[in-house]
């Protein structure tokens, strides 16, 4: 983020900075989630105490959304006409991007209740379906590149592309930054056979 900002022109680095504070707070709020998960032993079926839970996931996602919402209304120059139209898209638009990225959600859950007890296969099977929901998004984003464009000028619904493609990296970047890597799980204490 920083050679992002320092390579921003001076008027641009308001944007990055603006990016920056967004993660910012998403990360701290989603730190202790995930670093709370990532020692613990594999808990029994039904003895999950997984702090990653369905209550946990949506606050954050109101609080991704928030930021999203929020940096793209001070980014994105709209005349009061184009914000008419816009926003009511944008805020379906953000329903079905949740849609998709609810699987990127079950994913992280399923990583962190198992972690400690992937085998080859199954680390193999998970990255491929992570990169499978990541073709996925990609899609929808592509996707969408019409209805945006009957509301703004494609010169606007680019720059909405590219502030949304900016924020989606960084917080992805962010929550893939917290996950602890496969290669560790032998640092997982697992509970003795009994």
């Amino acid at each position: 983020i920083i050679k992002i900002m320092h390579l921003a022109p001076s008027k641009h680095r308001s944007l990055a900075q603006k990016i920056a504070l967004v993660i910012t707070v998403s990360a701290l709020w989603f730190t202790p989630v995930v670093r709370a998960q990532a020692p613990q032993a594999a808990q029994p079926s039904g003895q999950n105490n997984n702090l990653f839970n369905d209550a946990a996931a949506e606050a954050l996602r109101r609080d991704i959304q928030g930021g999203m919402k929020l940096a793209i209304a001070q980014n994105l120059k709209l005349t009061p006409e184009e914000s008419v139209r816009f926003w009511p898209i944008y805020d379906q638009y953000a329903v079905d991007a949740l849609k998709v990225k609810e699987v990127q959600k079950n994913l992280i859950a399923e990583y962190l209740a198992k972690f400690g007890s992937y085998d080859d296969k199954a680390a193999s099977d998970f990255v491929r379906r992570w990169l499978e929901n990541d073709v996925e998004f990609a899609k929808f984003r592509a996707n969408s590149v019409n209805r945006f464009e009957k509301v703004l000028p494609p010169l606007k619904a680019a720059s909405f592309f590219q502030l949304t493609r900016g924020l989606t990296m960084l917080i992805d970047l962010q929550i893939i930054g917290q996950l602890p890597l496969f290669q560790d799980q032998d640092q997982v204490q697992r509970p003795s056979a009994k």
